[in-house]
């Protein structure tokens, strides 16, 4: 596997270690033995799909959840000069997992 894994495979890694093993594929492995190799594929790359789209949605409503919820401070540097309070946008209350 490539140095630079998508956000999506380090997850894959990460949850995979959990579970006592070294990584996905050795999770990929172990599976494949059990229930065969093609059908572990076609059911991975069906869940990586799902997981991007969800992802997708799930950030599309969180950054307009953020929009909705973002304050403005007055700079003072000119009249009418606002800036946004980035913290306002990040807030975790902003998150949704729809």
């Amino acid at each position: 596997m490539p140095e630079n894994k998508s956000v999506l495979d380090q997850i894959k890694d990460e949850y995979a270690r959990e579970l006592g093993l070294d990584s996905f594929y050795d999770a990929l492995r172990e599976w494949a033995f059990d229930i065969g190799i093609a059908k572990t594929i076609d059911e991975i790359m069906f869940m990586d799909e799902v997981c991007r789209r969800y992802a997708t949605a799930c950030s599309k409503a969180s950054l307009e959840k953020g929009a909705d919820n973002a304050r403005t401070e007055h700079t003072g540097k000119y009249i009418g000069s606002y800036e946004v309070d980035k913290d306002s946008i990040t807030d975790p209350d902003n998150i949704v997992l729809l």
